[in-house]
């Protein structure tokens, strides 16, 4: 049997980078594609997946990002006092339309599946 598990690399914005697992190929594309250090982001998508081949059952011990998962990730985080006060007081305004964007591209590929 072979399992294809997808990933996106992303910035960690000090220097560092970290391997996410994606439950798609399109979560990972869409992770890249509004990379949260974007300014600091790489130059390339740095999207792809690996194929195993295995017997039996697959155990992953690392949490894998899902689309619902991050929907609600984002959701709570615009949630916050902090990011209302925010929001209310002009600040950050590339910030907000980055996650707002995200948000949405999420919810209608939600919407897909």
């Amino acid at each position: 049997m072979e399992t294809k598990i997808f990933y996106s690399i992303k910035n960690g914005g000090d220097g560092s980078a970290f391997l996410s697992l994606m439950e798609s190929k399109k979560l990972a594309e869409l992770d890249q594609e509004f990379e949260e250090n974007e300014g600091d982001g790489f130059a390339e998508d740095c999207s792809g997946s690996i194929t195993i081949e295995h017997e039996g059952e697959i155990k992953v011990l690392r949490d894998v990002t899902t689309v619902k998962g991050e929907i609600k990730r984002i959701t709570d985080e615009l949630n916050e006092d902090y990011m209302k006060k925010y929001k209310k007081e002009g600040k950050y305004p590339e910030w907000f339309e980055r996650l707002e964007k995200k948000l949405e591209s999420l919810k209608k590929l939600d919407n897909e599946q």
